[in-house]
Order: C-alpha cells, then structure tokens, then sequence
C-alpha cells in the first residue's frame, strides 16, 4: 500500500545555498517548468500538473534519493526508478507522494517520463 511520504527537503539546504540570487542558480521560472495535461483529473478536479523543476536541487535530489531508497532496497538506479521519480514529481509539483502514486497508469506514465527527461537530460 502506498505511503504517504512527507519529503521536508527545504531545511536541509545550508543557509549558504538558500541565499544565492536566482542569476548565480541559473533560474529561469519559465524553462523549468513542464505542465502536463491530465487524461484523468485529479479528485480537486485539477486537470493539469505543473512540474518546477527549479524546486529541485542537488540537496532535495539526494534526500529523495535516501527515501527512495528506503522505500525499496533493491533500487540500483534511483534515475531508472519510478519510485524515485515519482518522489521527484511530488517535490516539483509541490504535491504529496502519494498524490503522485494515485494517477492513472496512463498520467503516472508521462510524469514518470517527464521527470526522467529531467534527471538524464
């Protein structure tokens, strides 16, 4: 049965980090967003999702990594995982975990997708 994992990744950024100006991050709030169109609307009614990928960065990267892990300790690829992507999905999308999981087959699928176009360029 699916969890509903909480990923607090924004405390685990040094301060340092956090206060960087957006033109040293290379933050373009346009570029890194991917809006994906819903086959199914969510429960809200919401038939949209927005992944911002400028809401990930190396730390949440890793953190997610470590859940992920836990969640399934056989995972050798966390890039190849969809446990892994879809914790990336809830951290982009700013949405729970296991909203992510309870997509249709078909929306998972293309978040899934979407995500590893993300990790692997």
């Amino acid at each position: 049965m699916a969890k509903d994992v909480e990923l607090n990744t924004d405390e685990a950024e040094p301060a340092e980090a956090q206060a960087l100006p957006e033109a040293v991050n290379g933050a373009d709030e346009k570029a890194n967003c991917v809006v994906i169109h819903l086959e199914k609307p969510l429960a809200n009614g919401i038939d949209t999702l927005t992944l911002d990928f400028d809401r990930v960065n190396g730390y949440t990267l890793t953190l997610i990594e470590k859940a992920a892990r836990k969640e399934d300790r056989e995972l050798l690829t966390p890039a190849l995982s969809n446990i892994y992507h879809a914790m990336v999905a809830a951290k982009a999308a700013g949405m729970h975990y296991d909203a992510i999981l309870k997509l249709s087959g078909k929306d998972f699928t293309a978040v899934c997708l979407k995500v590893q176009h993300f990790l692997l360029g």
